[in-house]
Parts: C-alpha cells; structure tokens; sequence
C-alpha cells in the first residue's frame, strides 16, 4: 500500500485520540452485539461513518508526517459513505464485508509502515488487523458456508478492528513520547551551548 504513517521523531502525531475513540467503541460494539440481540447493521454503519470521519481529521491534521495522505483522505470518504449507505438502505452483510475489508486494509497498511520504521509493535497491529480481514473475507462469502452465525462473525470482526486501533493509538502515543522527550533533551542542549557562547 503506497500510503503510509510517516512517523518521524521531528514531529509529534495531532489527534492521536482518535484511534482511542472509534477503538474503544468498535471493541464495545463488538461486545454489545455478543451479549445483546440488537440490530447490527445500523450499529455497524455508524461505526463506519464514525471511523472514516475521524480518519479523514487524523490524516488532514497530519499531513506533514502521512506519506500519501491523499489516497488516506479518500479511503476515508470512501468508508464514510459506505456507512452511511449501510445505515439509509440496510444493506447486506456482503456489503458490510467489503467496508470493513477497505478499514481493514488501511490498519494492516499501517502495520507495515510501523514495521518499516522500526517498530516492534507492528506485528500485533498486523496479527489484529489480520484477523479483521479474515473475518470480513467470512462476511463477504457467508459465514453459513461454514456453520457460523453472523453475529458470532460480526462480534470478532469488531473486536479485531477496535483492538487494532487502539494499538495504533498506543503506538502513536510512545512516538509522541519520544519526541517531547527528544524535543527537551534538545532545547536543554541549545540552552548549554547558549551559555557557552555568553562565558
């Protein structure tokens, strides 16, 4: 996937919280749809405008630090809509497959830029990132082709995608770190040789 986070030291990532947010509710979502008989289809499509939204903000705001962030903006409008679309005409389940294969596809594009920036945490992003996938190849064919029930399939498909994101959030948060403690380290340098100068 040729767009990416670009996750330089130079700059701390804006809007990290919003991973957090749609995480922490995808992961209660999937929760609430194993524990309670509710409508998922609407549940899911709000999911999805909630997610591409904060998408399209993180990517605009971060612009400077997200290689290619123009195909991200569109991924993100393309995930929006997709739920919007879900929730006005109830679509399908296969329907549901495929938005969530392309938010997916985006957090497993993600685990492989951490990767290649070094960090050690994009095997997990990319193990739950997998597996949202695999659950939404499942979706898109039928889980009945293989005795499974939708919800069951819906309910993991969920916990995948909000625990990914919330690794993202982790991920972006130790980056934010580094550079604050970085950033300090280097005003304290400047500060030192200011005074070496004046002596």
């Amino acid at each position: 996937m040729p767009t990416s986070f670009n996750t330089h030291i130079r700059s701390a990532a804006k809007s990290i919280y919003l991973p957090f947010i749609t995480g922490g509710l995808t992961l209660t979502a999937g929760i609430f749809i194993l524990l309670c008989n509710v409508n998922y289809i609407e549940l899911c499509g709000s999911l999805f405008i909630l997610s591409g939204l904060s998408l399209g903000i993180f990517t605009i705001r971060n612009y400077k630090i997200v290689n290619g962030w123009g195909g991200y903006v569109l991924f993100a409008a393309l995930i929006m809509i997709a739920g919007a679309y879900i929730n006005i005409y109830k679509t399908s389940d296969f329907f549901i497959g495929w938005t969530a294969l392309l938010r997916c596809g985006v957090m497993f594009g993600s685990a492989l830029d951490f990767k290649r920036q070094g960090h050690k945490a994009w095997k997990n992003i990319s193990i739950t990132g997998g597996i949202g996938i695999l659950f939404s190849v499942i979706l898109i064919a039928g889980p009945e082709a293989l005795n499974l029930p939708t919800d069951f399939v819906i309910t993991f498909l969920l916990l995948s995608v909000g625990l990914t994101s919330l690794l993202i959030f982790s991920e972006l948060r130790k980056v934010n770190r580094l550079h604050g403690v970085i950033k300090t380290l280097m005003k304290k340098q400047n500060h030192n040789y200011s005074k070496s100068l004046l002596s």
